[in-house]
């Protein structure tokens, strides 16, 4: 007879292994679903699809059909890059490495099963950090990544663009330069600040 030790233990790797095998179907069926989303896309008219998935916002969030999307992407990327035929790219992708967390991670937050960025940051409450920030005139705001990546992401997907009225597209490259100097800005401050 093992000791409860040995048996605790055990039971421990049982629960890994089950684990494993979980996670992997529930990757297979995340990728399938961007898959599906992926073609759906396609077989809209263009605009017409952004209108249809909004009919679906009660149940289940734009974004969230967008980071399905692109972690089915990402994983026929890696599928890809592996020089897999064309006709075992699917399956190849299902079971292909992850090259990086990001879909995943943002997909798991968007399901609530990973609590948002800046909800679990220890440092966000931590004291001496603020202090260190009003010394330095530093100011902490929210910025929604994932929304700013989507919409980024549909504008170079989208045909409508060429529609838009020149100082309509003056304005938005204007702003576009403004954001893109002020993350310069914070790079070159957060170089400073590590040396």
């Amino acid at each position: 007879m093992k000791n409860p030790a040995e048996q605790l233990f055990n039971e421990g790797m049982r629960e890994h292994a089950n684990f494993v095998a979980t996670f992997h179907r529930a990757r297979v069926h995340a990728f399938n679903a961007g898959l599906f989303f992926i073609q759906s896309r396609a077989a809209f008219k263009n605009g017409d699809w952004g209108d249809y998935i909004a009919t679906f916002n009660a149940q289940f969030g734009r974004s969230g059909v967008y980071f399905y999307m692109q972690l089915a992407s990402e994983l026929l990327e890696s599928a890809r890059a592996q020089k897999v035929p064309e006709r075992q790219l699917e399956e190849s992708a299902r079971n292909a490495v992850l090259q990086s967390p990001l879909a995943l991670t943002a997909l798991c937050r968007e399901l609530k099963f990973i609590r948002r960025l800046g909800d679990y940051d220890s440092q966000k409450y931590d004291p001496v950090k603020h202090a260190i920030q009003k010394v330095r005139g530093q100011q902490e705001f929210t910025f929604a990544y994932e929304t700013c990546v989507e919409q980024l992401d549909a504008l170079l997907a989208s045909a409508r663009v060429n529609e838009l009225k020149p100082s309509s597209l003056a304005a938005l490259k204007s702003k576009l330069e403004q954001a893109q100097a002020c993350v310069e800005e914070a790079i070159q401050q957060t170089r400073a600040i590590e040396v």
